[in-house]
């Protein structure tokens, strides 16, 4: 799949500005890395929301915490973007 630009939800920008600044950068290596490789496996564990279906990414091991990105294609029959919705942290 060709590489797809980034779209931030609301909900994805206020969970991103709350991270701490330590793990900022482990975030964003994944989301440079989500924009090429969105149509690999290992970036779409499947998340059922009601009807939806979401994807998440891997777990992003940070200096104070453990995250995963969720997120879907803007159009899943003709996608353009990757809409990121939130950056979770992860009980391990």
């Amino acid at each position: 799949m060709l590489r797809l630009p980034l779209k931030f939800t609301r909900a994805f920008a206020g969970s991103y500005d709350a991270l701490p600044e330590p793990d900022v950068e482990a975030v964003n290596r994944v989301l440079d890395d989500l924009e090429q490789r969105h149509d690999q496996p290992e970036m779409r564990n499947v998340i059922h929301v009601r009807s939806a279906v979401l994807f998440a990414t891997p777990r992003i091991y940070a200096p104070n915490g453990v995250y995963r990105i969720t997120w879907c294609h803007d159009d899943p029959d003709q996608p353009s973007a990757v809409a990121c919705i939130t950056v979770a942290s992860v009980e391990t």
